[in-house]
């Protein structure tokens, strides 16, 4: 009798088969597919914050018309407003760097840098240049010569005031050539003796994040640079 009863407790489909895995082991892989799924979405969430374009004050800061990834048939279309507080934070493999942007004295430079920053142009670059007082980054093959199709004007005295110290930040440019209008560099430390005799655009100087700036070597790269405006 036992035996009948048991038998008809069955479910009606006959026997489980025997590759299904126990109760615990489903809810379990569930369990994971779920946090994995989860996992995704975030990480898609993430990228899509890190790459979106610009949006809030900087909404109208899109680039000129590209001929290749890199190169412009014009300058960049003025969008910032100079009356307004601009900080960087370049982030890098090393850490963050925030700089605050002088939009005043070099407000052509600045809004040059704010277009390509907030439309990921700087994003990857590697710092191809690292001397003990100064590193350089812009450039997407790394050797120092790349200009994205145009140059900037010369603003501001050739040096700033008090001369150029220890986290300002400046437009490259090659020996009597015109500004260039992509690559920059960051100070490490004073600018040796004698000086520069010709403009580097300064147009920023280092808020934060000196350990990250001092610890950057050649192998280091920008992940990305968010644009804050107050």
């Amino acid at each position: 009798m036992a035996r009948r009863r048991l038998r008809a407790a069955a479910p009606s489909g006959g026997e489980l088969p025997l590759d299904l895995p126990p109760t615990s082991t489903r809810r379990a892989l569930v369990a994971l597919g779920l946090f994995v799924a989860f996992l995704v979405l975030v990480g898609v969430g993430v990228q899509q914050l890190v790459l979106a374009g610009p949006g809030g004050a900087l909404s109208a800061c899109h680039t000129s018309g590209s001929t290749t990834r890199y190169r412009f048939a014009d300058a960049q279309p003025m969008c910032i407003d100079k009356n307004r507080a601009y900080t960087a934070s370049i982030v890098t493999t090393r850490g963050t760097i925030t700089v605050r942007l002088d939009a005043k004295a070099a407000p052509v430079t600045v809004n040059n840098f704010v277009v390509l920053a907030v439309n990921h142009y700087y994003d990857g670059m590697r710092f191809w240049r690292i001397q003990d007082w100064v590193l350089q980054t812009g450039d997407p093959y790394g050797n120092g010569t790349w200009t994205p199709g145009y140059y900037l004007p010369e603003e501001g005295p050739i040096s700033p005031a008090g001369g150029w110290r220890q986290g300002d930040l400046g437009m490259a440019r090659p020996p009597n050539g015109f500004v260039n209008g992509a690559q920059f560099f960051i100070l490490k430390l004073d600018w040796p003796a004698p000086g520069p005799g010709v403009t580097y655009n300064h147009f920023g100087k280092v808020t934060g994040g000196q350990p990250a700036l001092q610890a950057i070597d050649s192998t280091d790269r920008i992940l990305y640079i968010q644009i804050k405006v107050t």
